[in-house]
């Protein structure tokens, strides 16, 4: 290419980019081919993740879209059965969007990669253009990464399968300041556990505007619930551990713990909204929290099983205190 095709050359690929990571624009990708269709020859029959604009794409496209937003049509393969139940749902009253997305969901894995690794990788693809394209990609991937990050408020990695390490090295790129801006964020559904809590402290309130925080579905457990850093939480206006495992045994190392680092936690509590639902509590977790609950507007308390000396215990503090909080689904 010349100089001047060179640049229009950038121009597009920047207006190209843009459209795969937008975080309103859904993704398709063709990520393999099946045995019995067309299959190209040469350099473009590489693997999808051999390849170093699509790989390029790939990365851009999962660095801030939720779990719904980014599909792979490579997952229909040679699998006779599974072809079979898309075209068994092609009639009228099951679309065929809806069907494919169902089977093509990437729903696993995806991980925003740091640039600093995102230009390792690259290095031992390939490119058309070689040497040139690759650092034409390493530089447009560097400035889609910080104007992402720098600019999101919210960000949702819903049931991707992540596990401790990769939670924890998540909130590593949060305490390098990546998401400065961020207001809230959804880990829902995955696997994380207690070392991602203990990686949860008070750094991460340093470096973002973290208001709220989604880590329902995920085994926490008491242990984990108890690692969670009572400056983190406390500081927070909205949380949700909707079904984490949370027993009355994990309410009581939160609040020991929480009183050893600092006796006047409370008192500087901005917690608004707790979501506690879907786990055994029992009475004598409700007990334990109360000095947390009364200090809160919402509270969501479904199947946490308290029973009526719970109520009491609830009903007697909010009296005590002469607080308006609203209780939801207290069942």
């Amino acid at each position: 290419r010349t100089k001047e095709q060179d640049e229009r050359f950038r121009r597009s690929l920047e207006g190209i980019l843009y459209l795969y990571m937008h975080p309103q624009i859904t993704v398709w990708q063709q990520t393999t081919f099946p045995s019995s269709g067309f299959v190209p020859t040469g350099r473009n029959a590489m693997g999808y993740m051999q390849r170093g604009w699509t790989f390029t794409e790939f990365s851009v496209s999962t660095l801030v879209k939720d779990s719904g937003k980014v599909f792979d049509l490579g997952r229909l393969g040679d699998d006779a059965s599974l072809r079979q139940t898309l075209v068994e749902k092609l009639h009228p009253s099951f679309p065929l969007y809806s069907a494919l997305e169902e089977q093509c969901s990437v729903g696993t894995k995806r991980f925003p990669c740091l640039p600093e690794n995102f230009n390792h990788k690259v290095e031992n693809l390939s490119f058309s253009n070689g040497r040139d394209d690759r650092q034409l990609v390493q530089a447009l991937y560097k400035a889609s990464f910080e104007s992402l990050f720098r600019n999101a408020e919210f960000l949702s990695y819903d049931q991707l399968d992540w596990s401790d390490e990769d939670g924890k090295d998540f909130v590593a790129v949060l305490k390098k300041g990546h998401a400065s801006n961020l207001r809230r964020l959804e880990l829902p559904r995955n696997r994380l556990g207690l070392r991602f809590c203990q990686s949860l402290d008070s750094a991460v309130l340093a470096n973002t505007e973290l208001q709220e925080l989604v880590l329902s579905g995920n085994p926490l457990g008491n242990d984990g619930v108890a690692a969670l850093s009572a400056n983190v939480i406390l500081k927070l206006e909205s949380v949700d551990m909707e079904n984490v495992g949370l027993a009355s045994l994990g309410c009581q190392a939160f609040m020991d713990n929480a009183v050893l680092a600092d006796n006047s936690f409370l008192d500087q509590s901005r917690l608004k909204i707790l979501r506690l639902g879907n786990n055994h509590l029992g009475d004598d977790g409700i007990r334990v929290l109360v000095p947390i609950l009364f200090n809160v507007e919402t509270v969501e308390l479904k199947n946490v099983g308290m029973t009526e000396l719970g109520c009491s215990t609830l009903s007697s503090a909010f009296l005590r205190t002469k607080r308006d909080v609203r209780l939801r689904d207290l069942t």
